[in-house]
């Protein structure tokens, strides 16, 4: 003990040379250490990053995530409005919608996935935005374990149901053909005679000589005015999900769940966006 407080003293002693001052005890003897803050599990549950509840499809079930499209972003709150109005004054067989017949905006469903790779491999979430009520409503069905995904594939048959007409962006190369397969291995029966309007080869016979490129988040910049801080790339998505379904920690599913969000939303604006300049050539 006394060999121990003489070189406290010796550590002491050399500090003050260097400082020219006495220094207090505790820099020495480190009686007063900053506070440890204690670590909380549950901050990074699912229920406290992504606020949910579990529902019951007819394979099992799964959970729900609600929002409601600038309900706690001002800057979102006139989309809806605009994409009423992008869809409600299309006359029949004009616009950027397929299909012959006019369409309500309550038709529309737009999608937009998150996978776990290329084909063949797990679906985890199935984003889906709609017009309800003259607000525009997100709805993301999460698999929270590989063993939920035909419960997902049920909800979104469901729905599906009730709003005819599919929205993506590179839907028909990529999405809907991945939710279709998935669809069919899990024997979950998919409506397939249903309108699907895919706004990349809209954005691509507007905009393919005026920008770099018809990327989604490209148009989302031009047009949306909106530039992605933080956001989650999509080759970290798989890794992202399988440590979640491992560990249980949420705090990266939030940023999927988000980015997911986000082209759900940029895809209604890039509607009303494209209803416009296609109006505008169709009238030059």
């Amino acid at each position: 003990m006394a060999r121990v407080s003489t070189a406290l003293d010796e550590v002491r002693r050399r500090l003050e040379a260097l400082n020219r001052a006495p220094l207090p005890p505790s820099v020495v003897a480190g009686s007063e250490l900053p506070a440890v803050v204690p670590f909380d599990p549950a901050e990074r549950t699912l229920e406290r990053q992504l606020p949910g509840e579990v529902i019951t499809c007819d394979a099992g079930r799964a959970y729900l995530i609600r929002r409601i499209v600038g309900e706690v972003e001002p800057d979102l709150r006139n989309i809806a409005a605009g994409v009423s109005r992008a869809v409600e004054s299309r006359h029949a067989g004009e616009g950027v919608l397929d299909g012959d017949e006019a369409v309500a905006a309550s038709d529309l469903l737009f999608f937009d996935i998150e996978t776990c790779g290329f084909s063949g491999t797990p679906l985890f979430l199935i984003g889906l935005l709609f017009v309800d009520g003259g607000v525009l409503r997100v709805e993301q069905l999460l698999a929270r374990t590989y063993a939920e995904e035909a419960a997902i594939l049920s909800g979104f048959r469901d729905r599906h149901a009730v709003r005819r007409h599919l929205v993506t962006f590179n839907g028909k190369a990529f999405d809907w053909p991945f939710v279709r397969d998935r669809a069919a291995a899990a024997r979950i029966k998919l409506a397939s005679d249903r309108p699907h309007t895919d706004l990349l080869h809209a954005a691509r016979r507007v905009y393919r000589d005026t920008l770099p490129d018809c990327r989604l988040q490209t148009l989302e910049r031009h047009f949306c005015g909106r530039t992605r801080v933080g956001d989650i790339a999509g080759f970290d998505i798989p890794a992202a999900y399988h440590n979640f379904v491992e560990s249980g920690d949420a705090r990266r599913l939030k940023a999927i769940a988000y980015h997911n969000y986000l082209d759900l939303v940029t895809m209604a604006e890039l509607l009303a966006v494209l209803r416009t300049a296609d109006t505008h050539r169709t009238a030059v």
